[in-house]
């Protein structure tokens, strides 16, 4: 979504149930010019034929947290599967034929969260 110009949203906001109940996550993630907003948790699942409902859902439990966001303007939609490992994340380099080859992977929804942290 668009970042509002006359009050830019500047709060990180995640709500995610021990319950696991995938209707109920949320998140809000604003830059500069644009917020990130998301919202699902589904294990071993990677069908996205039901991307126009959970769009719409992510939509509705986003802007119950900020009502402001009601009234933005989505600039682009991008889905992704973000598989989780089973045991932790990897995080390490590897040389493949001379070139450096940096893992950072299966952090599950949590990767936008730590991947700059990670990757310094």
């Amino acid at each position: 979504m668009e970042q509002p110009k006359d009050k830019p949203v500047t709060k990180w906001y995640r709500y995610s149930p021990k319950n696991d109940d995938i209707e109920e996550v949320m998140y809000v993630y604003p830059h500069n010019d644009y917020i990130i907003l998301g919202g699902t948790r589904t294990e071993n699942q990677v069908n996205l034929e039901k991307i126009t409902t959970t769009i719409k859902g992510i939509d509705i439990r986003c802007g119950e947290i900020l009502n402001s966001l009601n009234s933005l303007k989505v600039k682009q939609i991008k889905v992704g599967a973000r598989p989780k490992r089973e045991t932790t994340f990897r995080v390490d380099a590897e040389n493949i034929e001379g070139i450096t080859v940096i893992h950072n992977y299966g952090h599950g929804g949590e990767g936008v969260c730590f991947f700059l942290g990670l990757c310094i």
